[in-house]
């Protein structure tokens, strides 16, 4: 492996280690997972409130997890159908965000 090559896959990896703790940080401030899970069971359609997430998510590392983000906002708007309000809505955000 070169040096340059050597350097550009530490610089990725050192990036990616800054950006997980990032979200280990923000995720201090989340409620407990049973908190989350009892206000999904409540509202199991409240679709608004996971695209906000998927956004805020986005918004502070779009690749975190593989781009997961990405992945249930695309997930969620295909399930909704490119007409439905939310997607209308939301779809220029996700667009801003990944380009």
């Amino acid at each position: 492996m070169t040096g340059s090559a050597k350097t550009n896959r530490d610089e990725r990896e050192i990036a990616s280690l800054l950006a997980h703790l990032g979200f280990m940080k923000a995720m201090q401030d989340a409620p407990p997972r049973e908190q989350l899970e009892a206000r999904v069971e409540k509202n199991p359609d409240d679709y608004e409130a996971a695209i906000l997430k998927f956004l805020e998510l986005l918004k502070r590392d779009r690749h975190f997890n593989d781009a997961v983000a990405r992945k249930g906002l695309t997930a969620i708007f295909n399930m909704l159908g490119g007409e439905h309000e939310l997607v209308v809505k939301y779809r220029k955000q996700l667009m801003n965000l990944i380009f």
